[in-house]
């Protein structure tokens, strides 16, 4: 999870566990710390050739951004949304080398898939390396103030998602560098997805004044039973330190917030700028829900786009009877 940091990013947290260090796992400190290395000389690199440096590149002001509370389907979305050909996105090797990814994905993209997980951790779904990925990711490489610093370092006891001061000024520099490198990478208009952003979507609106927002809804008790199932998996998997995972009870408080906080900015945006789905729709009748979609969004609905809609559903259906891997 913390591969894609700097050595600035990675030693600004490295102080941080520094006075909380009981219990982190020295291989993966290890792992991490050589993979800040590599990423800051390869920006050097970079900065050491003008010519290599992006010039000229007009950043897009609509990207899509697909929020909703964890575990309630924004990954899904997004992934039936990536396979429209009018799109770009994040993808996996992206998302973990946010400092370079645009001079060193063709040549390295394929590599990063050896040495990557063959699955996701949450729900053992395939992970490949050009896949689209949560871009809060990519901003934690790139040392923006995020919730998910508590997956490395949460301390004995893991303090909810939803309890983080978003309104941090100095997140915004981060988010803007990202899209204006994705925008040099394609030139498409981009789907962005992450449950941190239903904390930050009057934020998001200043920033791209022509952004859309897609707020995927699941009912609490899914969702959450779901979520701390992931969070389970996923601390077990990055975390440096021993903790334990919030209670459901904190949770569901977490997704009250979360929710009401959506809903709030979405009501401020002008028509059209907002959309919804439902979840139980998404799931009984993607298809349907994607084709609609479509029509708010702009983009043109074809045949190339539903059979590669099809292929996905027929790898991932039998997910779908377990609401937890949904």
């Amino acid at each position: 999870m913390f591969w894609g940091c700097d050595l600035a990013a990675w030693h600004k947290q490295m102080r941080q566990l520094r006075r909380r260090s009981e219990g982190f796992r020295q291989s993966r400190l290890i792992a991490t710390w050589t993979a800040a290395f590599a990423n800051s000389a390869i920006r050097l690199a970079i900065d050491a050739y003008p010519d290599m440096r992006s010039t000229g590149i007009v950043v897009r002001n609509d990207p899509i951004f697909i929020v909703g509370h964890w575990r309630s389907g924004t990954t899904f979305l997004h992934e039936l949304l990536c396979l429209c050909s009018e799109v770009s996105f994040l993808n996996n090797y992206c998302a973990f080398t946010p400092h370079h990814f645009l001079f060193t994905e063709k040549l390295l993209g394929r590599q990063f898939q050896e040495i990557a997980p063959l699955t996701r951790q949450v729900d053992s779904l395939p992970l490949t390396w050009d896949a689209p990925q949560e871009d809060e990711f990519a901003l934690l490489g790139m040392g923006a103030p995020s919730p998910y610093w508590r997956f490395g370092f949460p301390g004995h006891s893991m303090k909810p998602l939803h309890e983080f001061d978003y309104e941090s000024k100095d997140w915004e520099p981060h988010i803007q560098q990202l899209v204006s490198r994705l925008s040099a990478r394609s030139g498409k208009r981009l789907v962005l997805k992450s449950p941190t952003h239903s904390f930050r979507v009057s934020r998001l609106a200043k920033l791209f004044p022509k952004a859309q927002f897609i707020y995927v809804r699941r009912d609490c008790a899914s969702a959450v039973r779901s979520f701390r199932a992931a969070l389970s998996s996923i601390v077990r998997y990055s975390s440096f330190q021993q903790t334990s995972i919030p209670s459901l009870g904190r949770l569901e408080s977490g997704y009250d917030l979360l929710n009401d906080a959506v809903r709030s900015a979405t009501r401020e945006l002008s028509i059209g700028r907002a959309l919804h789905v439902e979840f139980r729709d998404l799931i009984s009748d993607p298809l349907s829900t994607i084709q609609s979609l479509s029509l708010d969004l702009g983009f043109e609905w074809n045949l190339q786009w539903a059979s590669r809609i099809h292929r996905l559903l027929d790898l991932r259906n039998p997910v779908f009877v377990d609401p937890i891997l949904a």
